[in-house]
C-alpha cells in the first residue's frame, strides 16, 4: 500500500493525476488513497467495485 500512495503523490506533478497537488495538505485526501486502492484491486461485488474502462475523480471542479 505504501507503494501506491507513493505513486498517488509521485502523479500529483503529472498530467495524469486524480487530485490537485494541494490537496496533500486537506484532511480529505485519505479517501483518494482509498478510491485508487479500490480501482487498482478490482475488489468484485463490494460497494466501491470499479467498473473495468472507468476512471475516477475525487471532487467536481465548479467554476465560479
Amino acid at each position: 500500500m505504501l507503494d501506491e500512495i507513493k505513486l498517488l503523490l509521485e502523479e500529483l506533478d503529472s498530467d495524469k493525476r486524480h487530485m490537485l497537488p494541494t490537496t496533500f495538505y486537506n484532511e480529505g485526501w485519505l479517501l483518494r488513497v482509498i478510491l485508487h486502492w479500490f480501482y487498482q484491486n478490482q475488489v468484485s461485488g463490494h460497494l466501491l467495485f470499479f467498473l473495468p474502462g472507468v476512471d475516477w475523480y475525487s471532487e467536481g471542479l465548479l467554476l465560479s
